[in-house]
Formats: C-alpha cells, structure tokens, sequence
C-alpha cells in the first residue's frame, strides 16, 4: 500500500507544475490514504468480531428459548 501511494506521490509531483494543483493532488492523496487505512481497520475489526458476535446471540437466543419452554410447559 506504502509503495503505491509513494509513486503516486511521485506522479502528482511529475505531473502537475503548478504548486496549487499539486497540493491539491497531494491532499486528495493523502485523504485517500487515510480513507484506506481506516476501512482497512475496520474490516479488521469487525473480522476478529464477528464470530464471537455470533456466538453470543446464539447463547442468547438458546437461553431465551429454553427459559420460555420452561414457562409454558408449567
């Protein structure tokens, strides 16, 4: 990802000659980079979530059902 954005720095400094056209360049790059950093985190996260997520709900769920079979079956 670093070595992408590196050469991408490199092309908007190429590319554009006048200084606020390469800032601007640099900073929609650099917001996009951050951008990109932080969906990867979050799919991260929610990767090393999900599973325990799941189980909950099911131990949940699995309590709920057996505590109101106990309530009718009186």
């Amino acid at each position: 990802m670093e070595r992408t954005f590196s050469l991408r720095e490199q092309t908007c400094i190429a590319r554009y000659r006048d200084a606020e056209a390469r800032d601007r360049c640099l900073s929609i790059m650099l917001l996009e980079r951050f951008q990109t950093r932080s969906i990867m985190i979050a799919n991260r996260t929610l990767a090393c979530l999900a599973l325990p997520l799941i189980g909950f709900g099911l131990l949940v769920y699995l309590r709920r059902r057996r505590t109101a079979e106990r309530k009718t079956g009186k």
